[in-house]
């Protein structure tokens, strides 16, 4: 199975991926374990489009898992 991010930039965000925010820091927290049951559900691919915003962040917290579920890939999707 594989899994690809999407989602709004910095300045669509009420906090602008300020990580002192704790919005920011909620939506961190709800990704990483989102994304660790995914993990933990056999997804061993991850598509990030690697833009500022959502897609790095979920890009950071899969490269992060990466230590615990050393199956998984991480691929930057750049363009074609």
């Amino acid at each position: 199975m594989k899994c690809a991010f999407t989602g709004p930039r910095p300045q669509s965000l009420p906090f602008r991926c300020d990580d002192e925010d704790p919005l920011y820091d909620d939506l961190t927290q709800r990704l990483f374990k989102e994304i660790e049951a995914l993990c933990g559900q056999g997804v061993l691919d991850y598509y990030c489009g690697m833009s500022i915003g959502a897609n790095l962040l979920c890009g950071e917290i899969t490269a992060a898992l990466k230590e615990s579920y050393p199956d998984i890939k991480l691929h930057a999707k750049i363009s074609d």
